[in-house]
């Protein structure tokens, strides 16, 4: 069924209203007729199904059918800290990260970063990844759809970490493998640190075990970094909700292994 978001919401039997582009994929790519059936999502975790009532230029009305809690938001809240890589990979890694769960997205300005920032282009830039983290999000019946944050430094990224219950740094060097600390203990809120082409200096990695961040270990081979975003992602996540499924189960948790 499409899905599409809106910055509304409504009850059984009212009227929504779908504008702009949304409204003309409706009626011009999809040419759907009165009475088909759409989801729309207030972005803040409620979907509304609904039926089309009709199309008119850039608006669609339509009906709500159905009201319900969307199901496809992990149980955990994860910031994804990346730091900011050549070429069109950061693209990638936003458009990926939020079709795999991810809360929310900063891009990190790390020593070893290519990017070099620019302030007259930066605005273009962020408008570009958000836009890409909403279509990510309808694609993948997201209930939410992830921010993607203004560029950071490293050392201010560090400090917003703080927040969480936990706090990890993807290193190649690391001895502790990611799955020992997500089974090791329980946490609702987590921030991650992925580093650039060439990964973080030792004063990097110190800095934040410094501030509590536990480094990790992705496994034995080297990854991209525009890989290893994902994969802790995929790891932390598929944890979360095994976990999460397991609980309402009343089963015992089941270890990971890679």
């Amino acid at each position: 069924m499409p899905r599409f978001f809106v910055d509304a919401s409504g009850s059984v039997g009212d009227i929504m209203l779908v504008e702009g582009d949304d409204a003309l994929h409706i009626s011009k790519s999809l040419r759907m007729k009165p009475g088909e059936e759409v989801t729309l999502c207030d972005g803040r975790g409620t979907d509304y199904r609904c039926e089309l009532v009709k199309t008119s230029g850039n608006n669609a009305q339509v009906r709500v059918l159905e009201v319900t809690q969307s199901t496809s938001e992990p149980s955990v809240e994860i910031t994804l800290y990346a730091s900011v890589t050549k070429g069109d990979k950061m693209d990638i890694v936003i458009q990926k990260a939020v079709e795999l769960g991810v809360s929310s997205i900063v891009p990190v300005l790390s020593e070893r970063c290519i990017y070099r920032y620019d302030k007259d282009s930066e605005k273009n830039k962020l408008a570009r990844w958000n836009k890409i983290a909403l279509e990510a999000s309808k694609q993948s019946g997201r209930g939410r759809i992830p921010r993607v944050l203004p560029i950071m430094p490293y050392e201010q990224a560090l400090k917003e970490g703080m927040k969480a219950d936990m706090r990890l740094i993807a290193h190649e060097r690391a001895a502790i493998p990611i799955w020992e600390v997500i089974e090791s203990g329980t946490y609702l809120t987590s921030a991650v640190f992925t580093g650039p082409e060439g990964g973080f200096t030792e004063k990097e990695v110190m800095a934040a075990e410094g501030l509590g961040y536990t480094p990790i270990s992705l496994g034995n081979r080297i990854l991209r970094a525009e890989t290893a975003p994902l994969c802790v992602l995929s790891i932390m996540i598929y944890a979360a909700e095994r976990d999460s499924k397991k609980g309402r189960l009343g089963s015992e948790k089941e270890d990971i292994t890679i």
